[in-house]
């Protein structure tokens, strides 16, 4: 019954609303479309469904209605009987299916019948093939016996008479349900009511056979479809048999009830003692051995050999370096001399040049489409010389995937002068679903054996939801991201592209991993003329100074994104090959909107910005606006119960940007240089929402498309933005 609350729960948007879930379950999309196969996959998944709840009902409770086993075709007319919860689900489903469709996605009334045509035959055709496995192999008290339904109930007859006159029942025998419950009339058809057939008349050895025997082809049924599932999974790879990621959340729960219901029927009372058992015996193996301790792994890395040491003192000995911190700082400045003749040139040598810094936010693909359309929109607004002009870009999750795609292009575009950053095709490409993949991969393969693998140069990693989101990302983007950290070494140093630079947070301690093209050591410690009895705690860890033994300059760059954007549960933690093993979570947990590793840096460096720049422009770009909204709704007692935990979620990013906030106006103590803040927003309340996730609906594109000109204070940035960049004489 959980799982249906759940359910109810997705479609009436009264669970995971924040996150999209019931537009996955009311509008399906299949290979990049909404239509009638996506919708017959959701209602083949949901019969599925259904008939796994069905078999786990009839397995658990069928011994009730023992009557059940002298009608012909007795799990058909179980599951009739049992149509209350499912066909009020399916009513409802199309009730909201089609009031979604036809309010929030604008679809014609031609194309929702089509959906839901498409619906009702997904639902037919399991129903069809599934009943038709129980009328072939199910038997009946007919098959057992070898009497016709006439014989039977003639005897019936006769020995009703003779129970009715003879046998003496008990008063307190009424309330007696452990053999089963009163039954007077059952539905023998859709529409077709009969009288429950006395059974105590019948050898009670030969009813228990009759349920045993279709209990048994109930499991073995379920074992098929399981099998049949793990089978799927093994083509994941394939975008054919990528089914939409509502059918997906199906198939999780329909394999739960499967799996549990056909160990009731081997094991029946035992049943509860050996889950628990089982997973107790799971948890000592993954701490006693590697059997089901799954990790998600850091593609190009090398795990194989001798692991990283992690612990306070190898950390403290990175951050004394004063020697490769003064190294890494000369670096630093060569490219930041870099960019400033580069930025001298387009300011036609008249003054000095303003510093253009990048913090994008966190919010699946959302934000990777709003921070896209914002790049491309101010680009042009600058006459193409925003990526010029930018010297680092920081953020986290979706946010820097959505500035790094636009950072490739615009790398690409000078060697390719046909690569126009600037297309909206590129939007179209970046709000592409990640999430059916990811999901459907969750069902069938990451909750059960990970057996699949797959080569990356001399390393074998396991194919999970990770290696699903990367693939899957890179095949949207035209495999932007199918690059090494190294690969971007001399772009960065040269200043043809901004640096970039990541900070997935290490959910050991806390801290947070700096992951860059560029070495930032002298990041970790921004005061290298402090002893190393007055450094304070260590709170930043260089990535490929910590891995250096590891091949960390070969990394993926769709890893270094991935982990930078691993929201929990829907994406794996990273397990990074150290000792103690580190895990690595979203950025976005720590700073969601990368002010404090653009302060760091600025602090860093602030004496060459004074010197050098005419100030530094941070352009901020977040997902929502930074106003907290004021809740006057009174609370429930329920609600109170969970108000401290929710509260502590939801104003998670409102106490980032209180913490954000305070450490820009700390920056004017420091920093004897301009500091501007240009800030770009969407809005997110109750009335205007766009769901956190990997996958956003027609209306959810167009409504992050159109808030840049459709909420008056993007307008008022993007006129500060020119104001602060071009030179009167420059603007159009």
């Amino acid at each position: 019954m959980l799982f249906w609350l759940v359910l109810f729960g997705i479609i009436t948007h009264s669970i995971g609303y924040k996150f999209g879930l019931g537009f996955l379950m009311l509008y399906p999309e299949y290979l990049g479309e909404v239509g009638f196969a996506s919708h017959a996959i959701l209602g083949f998944a949901l019969a599925g469904f259904i008939m796994a709840f069905n078999m786990y009902s009839y397995v658990m409770h069928g011994y009730k209605f023992s009557f059940i086993a002298t009608v012909s075709k007795p799990f058909y007319k179980f599951s009739i009987n049992n149509f209350i919860i499912p066909t009020a689900f399916i009513l409802l489903y199309v009730y909201q299916a089609v009031k979604f469709q036809s309010s929030k996605e604008l679809e014609d009334t031609t194309q929702i019948v089509i959906n839901m045509i498409g619906f009702f035959c997904g639902l037919f055709v399991f129903f069809f093939f599934s009943f038709y496995y129980f009328f072939k192999t199910n038997k009946d008290l007919f098959k057992m016996t070898g009497k016709t339904e006439e014989a039977i109930e003639e005897e019936i007859r006769e020995r009703n008479i003779q129970t009715t006159l003879h046998k003496e029942i008990k008063w307190y025998e009424i309330f007696n349900t452990e053999h089963g419950w009163r039954v007077e009339t059952y539905l023998a058809a859709p529409f077709k009511i009969k009288l429950a057939r006395e059974s105590r008349h019948y050898d009670t050895d030969l009813l228990k056979r009759i349920l045993s025997q279709n209990h048994i082809n109930a499991s073995i049924f379920e074992l098929a479809m399981i099998l049949s599932f793990l089978v799927l999974g093994s083509l994941g790879e394939y975008p054919l048999f990528v089914i939409p990621a509502g059918a997906s959340v199906l198939l999780v729960f329909t394999m739960l009830i499967m799996i549990i219901s056909a160990i009731y029927s081997w094991l029946r009372g035992w049943t509860l003692t050996f889950l628990i058992g089982s997973l107790i015996g799971l948890n000592y193996l993954s701490l006693k051995t590697e059997l089901f301790s799954y990790k998600n792994f850091a593609y190009g890395l090398d795990y194989s050999g001798e692991l990283a040491t992690y612990d306070v003192e190898h950390l403290y000995a990175m951050q004394r370096d004063k020697e490769t911190h003064q190294r890494d700082l000369q670096k630093g400045l060569e490219t930041l001399n870099e960019w400033k003749l580069k930025n001298q040139r387009i300011n036609g040598g008249k003054g000095k040049p303003k510093m253009v810094i990048v913090c994008t936010s966190g919010g699946g693909i959302r934000s990777a489409l709003w921070t896209l359309n914002i790049l491309q929109s101010t680009n042009q607004a600058l006459d193409g010389t925003l990526m010029d002009r930018t010297h680092l870009i920081t953020g986290s999750s979706g946010g820097m995937i959505g500035a790094a795609y636009y950072r490739e292009l615009f790398l690409r575009q000078q060697s390719m002068p046909d690569v126009n950053p600037d297309h909206p095709i590129h939007l179209e490409k970046m709000s592409r679903d990640i999430l059916n993949p990811v999901a459907f991969t969750i069902a069938t393969n990451d909750i059960f054996l990970r057996y699949r693998h797959f080569s990356d140069g001399p390393y074998s990693y396991t194919i999970d939801r990770g290696y699903m989101f990367e693939k899957y990302m890179n095949q949207n983007l035209d495999s932007v991201f199918n690059k090494r950290l190294y690969e971007y070494i001399v772009p960065e140093k040269t200043s043809k592209i901004p640096t970039m630079m990541f900070c997935p947070t290490i959910i050991n301690d806390g801290r947070r991993l700096i992951i860059s093209a560029q070495p930032v050591s002298h990041l970790v410690n921004c005061r290298p003329d402090v002893e190393i009895d007055e450094l304070p705690g260590q709170e930043y860890v260089e990535f490929t100074k910590l891995f250096q033994d590891q091949n960390a300059w070969n990394l993926k760059f769709s890893s270094a994104l991935r982990m930078s954007a691993s929201f929990p549960y829907v994406m794996p933690m990273v397990t990074l090959p150290s000792e103690p093993a580190i895990e690595v979570m979203d950025a976005g947990y720590r700073d969601n909107y990368g002010i404090r590793v653009a302060l760091r840096y600025i602090y860093v460096y602030r004496n060459w910005i004074s010197s050098n720049t005419d100030g530094v422009v941070i352009l901020q770009i977040r997902d929502r606006q930074k106003e907290v909204e004021e809740n006057r709704v009174k609370n429930s007692v329920f609600k109170r119960l969970v108000k401290p935990l929710g509260n502590l979620y939801d104003n998670i990013f409102y106490t980032q940007d209180f913490d954000n906030d305070q450490l820009l106006q700390y920056a004017g103590s420091w920093l004897n240089s301009k500091l501007d803040i240009v800030e770009f927003h969407m809005i997110q309340n109750d009335k205007q929402r766009t769901s956190l996730s990997w996958h956003l609906t027609k209306l959810e594109k167009a409504h992050v498309i159109q808030s840049l000109d459709s909420i008056p204070a993007n307008k008022i940035a993007m006129e500060k933005l020119r104001n602060l960049l071009m030179p009167a004489e420059q603007q159009n």
